[in-house]
């Protein structure tokens, strides 16, 4: 697990597209390769407390386990990646 702490560039909540260019940041910097992953969302990627927002990348290639998850606090601009078990 590593969480990187970025200061919210404006005020109030951070809004989906910085959240999910924030997660893309942070994945990058944890060596993944965006390319080789695909982004599952529906299009509600809010928590349900609605206090994070939540991306689930998985490998575009079959593999068991094979993918990451990323969390973004809406209110600190906090990101924490998560590979898969």
């Amino acid at each position: 697990m590593q969480v990187f702490s970025q200061e919210q560039t404006t005020q109030g909540l951070v809004t989906h597209g910085r959240a999910l260019d924030l997660a893309r940041q942070a994945a990058v910097k944890q060596h993944y390769d965006i390319e080789e992953y695909s982004l599952l969302s529906d299009g509600n990627d809010l928590s349900t407390d609605g206090n994070e927002w939540f991306f689930l990348y998985v490998c575009k290639k079959p593999g068991v386990d094979c993918g990451f998850a990323v969390t973004v606090n809406r209110t600190t601009a906090a990101v924490e990646v998560r590979s898969l078990p």
